[in-house]
């Protein structure tokens, strides 16, 4: 009998702190329903990891090739889920989403799918490589200009010019 009641008890609260697992869900399903959202802060995570990688191979910050290497790491990351992240209908133009923010994404990403995927297959690739190249700095100048490379053959294509 007494099992049965601690068998009980447990249930009770173990089912007493479903509700708060649901609401997280939901908001973290919420999140990421929305690509545009997800996209931006991905892009965010990019340009500090440029950013930081930038001000080390200049000598504006001290060389640190576990922080270079963590920073293509993370260009490498986002390379690999960035294009999933522009599902059919997640364009501003011909949105069937409901978004809260503006995008620069242009439209021929959609028109263009494919080419779209290889220039993220380029950065990821050039970011690997950078990657691997990090633990000296005058490697990863070597191969750094591959990574801009990379960012910049997207941006010109598919990323619309902010308004002034």
């Amino acid at each position: 009998m007494k099992l049965v009641i601690q068998t009980f008890v447990v249930l009770l609260v173990a089912l007493s702190f479903m509700p708060f697992a649901g609401e997280r869900n939901r908001a973290i399903a919420a999140e990421n329903a929305n690509p545009v959202k997800e996209r931006q802060k991905l892009m965010r995570s990019v340009g500090k990891a440029m950013k930081t990688t930038v001000k080390m191979l200049r000598g504006d910050l001290a060389y640190d090739g576990a922080a270079a290497a963590s920073a293509m790491s993370t260009m490498s990351e986002v390379a690999g889920k960035y294009t999933k992240l522009f599902p059919e209908g997640s364009d501003m133009e011909n949105s069937i989403m409901d978004f809260d923010q503006e995008s620069d994404a242009r439209p021929e990403i959609w028109t263009n799918k494919k080419d779209f995927e290889m220039k993220a297959a380029a950065l990821l690739e050039a970011s690997t490589k950078a990657g691997k190249a990090a633990g000296d700095k005058k490697a990863l100048a070597a191969v750094f200009n591959e990574v801009g490379n990379a960012c910049k053959g997207c941006h010109q294509k598919y990323k619309a010019k902010k308004q002034e």
